[in-house]
């Protein structure tokens, strides 16, 4: 059975928010791809979703199998 664990975000998981976020839509999204955004542009273009990402009505959800 598969568990997860929710956590509150912080502004220490702003890291790893920008990485889910460079993972999930700037490789597989097809603006993305036809613009050809670099991971430098990426950043960029999600540094604020990142950040305002960790407020308290934010939650990080973790498959336990994986952390």
């Amino acid at each position: 059975m598969t568990t997860y664990t929710f956590v509150q975000a912080t502004e220490k998981d702003e890291e790893k928010i920008l990485e889910f976020l460079f993972a999930q839509f700037a490789v597989s999204d097809p603006i993305s791809k036809s613009i050809k955004l670099t991971k430098g542009d990426a950043i960029e273009l999600f540094c604020d979703d990142a950040r305002l990402g960790t407020n308290k009505y934010s939650t990080l959800i973790y498959d336990d199998r994986e952390r």
